[in-house]
């Protein structure tokens, strides 16, 4: 017989069983499965809920930048055709010969009246000029997506004389010269055209008429630069 079986007080008897203590057993491996898999069942709950709420902030924070920032691309105002008060109907430059009345223009020509008063100020306006001004007429042509320069005065103008002709190219903006000139002077009304033309430049106009304030803008540029100013 072996050493092992001859420890006397490693003996095992049965009547001593009664008064060892319990031996320790651990979880079933069933319970360690359905531990863990809760846990994961847990995270994986969690995770999803995060997930949607971080969604949920994306779309709140698109939603307030596409409410703050205005669109791109809107249409412009479509306003309504400048008045025509007071103004009589343009002479039919057309070559055709009719000799016909004009009645209606068509919707593609604007007409603007030109006032310039005793100082040298020059106003655009829809409407007819006040008392004491010279008035004149600019007509805005879509077709062509220029502006017909050449002023159309409104009064009979005076007999030319013989052998004189009228000019039909538009001329270049240029301030009134009288025998008291004062460069200063003009200078100060070109400065008072060009603030016009940028407050109507703001204002919501078709794409022609932002064109003829442009060219009108660039000719009083070009006096102020020839007259030094």
């Amino acid at each position: 017989m072996g050493m092992a079986d001859r420890d006397y007080m490693r003996e095992r008897r049965p009547a001593d069983a009664d008064f060892r203590p319990p031996r320790r057993r651990g979880a079933p491996t069933w319970v360690v499965v359905l531990v863990c898999c809760a846990a994961l069942a847990g995270l994986y709950r969690a995770g999803d809920q995060y997930l949607a709420y971080r969604a949920a902030q994306d779309d709140s924070r698109r939603q307030a930048k596409a409410a703050a920032v205005p669109a791109l691309r809107r249409e412009p105002p479509s306003g309504s055709p400048p008045s025509t008060t007071g103004l009589t109907a343009a002479p039919d430059r057309s070559g055709s010969g009719s000799g016909a009345p004009v009645t209606s223009r068509p919707a593609a020509v604007q007409t603007f009246s030109k006032c310039v008063d005793p100082r040298g100020r020059t106003v655009y306006s829809d409407g007819p000029c006040g008392a004491g001004e010279r008035a004149s007429r600019v007509e805005v042509r879509s077709d062509v997506n220029v502006v017909d320069a050449e002023p159309v005065p409104l009064t009979p103008p005076p007999q030319a004389h013989a052998g004189t002709q009228v000019a039909t190219t538009p001329r270049p903006f240029q301030t009134p010269q009288s025998p008291a000139y004062d460069p200063r002077a003009a200078c100060t009304t070109l400065n008072q055209a060009i603030a016009g033309y940028d407050a109507q430049a703001r204002q919501a106009h078709s794409g022609q008429m932002q064109d003829w304030i442009s060219a009108r803008r660039k000719e009083a540029r070009d006096e102020q630069f020839r007259l030094r100013c």
